[in-house]
């Protein structure tokens, strides 16, 4: 495909600069044979088949729409809710993951994520949640992730 060849070329001009990239390279190719020679031109790349996650969105939308919308909501930014990492609100600290994702008016809690960078999706609703750890949450933009009044 010529839009494969593009990309490779343009990976292939990241890899010739003097200096080496720093930051992670993300491409995107169109067939899936491709993307494993983005990572042997640039060591810290990774291609992505968007072709493949289209399909299996639609996948999704047959077998289950309800989990098909979503993530076509969140791979279009169509409904203006993204997914954020947010500080964890001080009033909220040495609360259970439970009562921290209904203290939220506009956005939804997924996760925790600890300071070592580990990420747990959907932790049991009695887990305590410290000042070190962030949410995982998905809402209609970071600045609008209020919680609910306490009382």
């Amino acid at each position: 495909n010529k839009s494969d060849l593009e990309v490779i070329r343009s990976m292939v001009a990241l890899a010739a600069l003097p200096q080496e990239v720093s930051g992670k390279v993300v491409a995107e190719a169109w067939s899936a044979e491709v993307t494993p020679v983005f990572e042997h031109i640039v060591p810290n790349s990774e291609g992505i088949h968007a072709r493949g996650a289209v399909t299996s969105i639609l996948c999704h939308m047959a077998a289950q729409p309800v989990v098909g919308d979503c993530f076509t909501s969140l791979c279009s930014y169509s409904s203006g809710s993204d997914l954020y990492i947010a500080n964890l609100p001080y009033r909220l600290r040495n609360k259970s993951f439970g009562e921290v994702c209904r203290a939220f008016k506009h956005a939804i809690c997924i996760g925790v994520a600890c300071a070592n960078g580990e990420v747990t999706i959907a932790p049991p609703a009695n887990r305590i949640l410290n000042a070190q750890e962030h949410l995982v949450m998905i809402g209609p933009e970071e600045h609008g992730l209020h919680t609910r009044e306490a009382g």
